[in-house]
């Protein structure tokens, strides 16, 4: 019930009010809450940790690529390698083992 005299508000003004709490409380949420700016400064955070990793692996692929080339046009290189990393001689070629005697019982 309107009394004599009283002004009264126009019916927007509240909805305007309304978008006003609206957008306060949303820019808070962003700026405070669990999903806003913190959640941005760790998911940056995390994007560097991972690009850093990502090429780091380029990196070493690239120096993989780079090694199996190298072993598949170059016979002295192949050679190197089985050598150094496996072990192996030529059959006209005598092995002698330098260092520690094996630990434990003498084989015959």
């Amino acid at each position: 019930m309107k009394l004599p005299g009283a002004a009264s508000e126009p019916s927007y003004r509240w909805g305007v009010r309304a978008l006003a709490v609206l957008a306060i409380g949303l820019g808070y949420s962003l700026v405070f809450g669990s999903h806003g700016l913190p959640l941005v400064r760790e998911l940056r955070a995390d994007l560097e940790v991972r690009s850093a990793e990502a090429y780091r692996r380029i990196e070493t692929n690239a120096g993989l690529h780079r090694r199996l080339a190298e072993l598949r046009s170059d016979e002295e290189a192949m050679e190197r390698e089985a050598r150094d990393t496996l072990g192996f001689v030529r059959p006209d070629e005598v092995v002698f083992v330098m260092g520690d005697p094996p630990s434990g019982p003498p084989s015959r």
